[in-house]
């Protein structure tokens, strides 16, 4: 098994047992009713409007600034939806000395992700077509590591058949091959 997959499962882990009321976009765990769901919800918007508050306290620049704070406030409210489980991930794998990962997002598809075991810094601005490879320069060792969606995988392999499941679920939208798609690169170290 490459040690990236190994890293991002104990990433994924991590956030599991950190982030305990889930997200409040997806029905499962103690979310599964309705009202449950819309208290995860309220607490999630009252954590992103106070990391927003401390972002701009502190003049942080977009990127692991940003990155550290979501960590925080998922840590701290035990809940968060893609963005903040995610960026508890990236800062998980971060102190524990991992380089070569990016925090990554699909803005048009309100999913956001970590990449590890890239050889450079991604474009800030790309696009990839789904069924049409990975994103160019992430190389072969790749993993993505999505809390989330509870996944981790090589995207030599999986890319192409995961990000449509991944993307269905976030957005609800069933891309088709071709489809072009925004991913932006958050934060890398």
């Amino acid at each position: 098994m490459s040690t990236h997959l190994l890293r991002a499962e104990w990433a994924i882990d991590h956030v599991k047992n950190t982030v305990c009321i889930k997200a409040g976009n997806r029905a499962e765990g103690i979310n599964r009713r309705q009202g449950e769901r819309a208290d995860t919800n309220d607490r999630i918007t009252r954590g992103r409007a106070f990391a927003r508050q401390q972002f701009l306290q502190h003049n942080l620049q977009p990127g692991l600034g940003e990155a550290d704070i979501r960590a925080q406030v998922a840590a701290f409210s035990k809940c968060g939806n893609c963005t903040e489980q995610s960026a508890l991930a990236f800062e998980y794998l971060r102190r524990r000395g991992e380089r070569g990962m990016a925090w990554m997002g699909l803005p048009d598809h309100n999913h956001m992700f970590v990449v590890i075991g890239l050889h450079a810094r991604p474009r800030d601005n790309a696009f990839f077509s789904i069924g049409g490879g990975t994103p160019l320069g992430w190389g072969p060792n790749a993993v993505v590591c999505d809390p989330w969606y509870h996944e981790w995988f090589l995207v030599r392999d999986d890319w192409n058949r995961k990000i449509r499941h991944i993307l269905k679920e976030s957005s609800g939208a069933l891309l088709l091959d071709g489809t072009w798609c925004k991913i932006q690169c958050r934060a890398y170290v």
